[in-house]
């Protein structure tokens, strides 16, 4: 993750449908076996299948993505790019 690093991260903002909690997924910040870094308020960070979870999430609302990147933002000093939709990954191979 970029903490205290200046760069602006690309995110995309979802919400869980059953739990209605955020979760910020940075596609450019990528791992092995096709996974991206991912943030939650409860349980911080983790890697993840950033399309099973666009599947089982939906589109953050305009106040809970104000709400959730002030929330990273203040907590780690980073600046974020939101998205509104997945952009494709180029997960490096040919």
């Amino acid at each position: 993750m970029n903490a205290v690093d200046e760069t602006p991260m690309l995110a995309v903002i979802r919400v869980w449908k059953d739990s209605k909690t955020p979760i910020i997924i940075f596609p450019e910040d990528k791992d092995y076996n096709y996974m991206v870094q991912m943030w939650e308020p409860v349980g911080q960070h983790g890697s993840g299948d950033p399309y099973s979870v666009v599947e089982r999430t939906r589109p953050a609302t305009a106040e809970e993505t104000a709400a959730v990147v002030r929330q990273y933002e203040n907590c780690y000093e980073a600046k974020l790019i939101v998205k509104k939709r997945m952009p494709k990954i180029n997960w490096g191979f040919k």
